[in-house]
């Protein structure tokens, strides 16, 4: 690596760009399960990811990963 760059990650279940100086980013149990019980009660995604403090993507990542157990399970 050239002095003063810093390689960069990406991860493969979200798409999350980090350097690998920051800590592990997931999201705890409780807080996906907010992330749901808030869109369930028609909740903006923006709004609840400006309101629990993480990004749009994270959010949009957590739905879509429900949905998608939910079409496997009624299948």
């Amino acid at each position: 690596m050239a002095e003063g760059k810093v390689q960069r990650f990406k991860c493969q279940e979200c798409g999350y760009y980090f350097t690998g100086v920051e800590r592990y980013h997931y999201l705890p149990p409780d807080k996906v399960a907010l992330i749901h019980r808030m869109y369930e009660e028609k909740g903006e995604m923006r709004k609840i990811a400006r309101v629990l403090g993480i990004t749009l993507k994270a959010v949009q990542y957590h739905l879509k990963k429900k949905d998608e157990r939910d079409d496997s399970v009624l299948s």
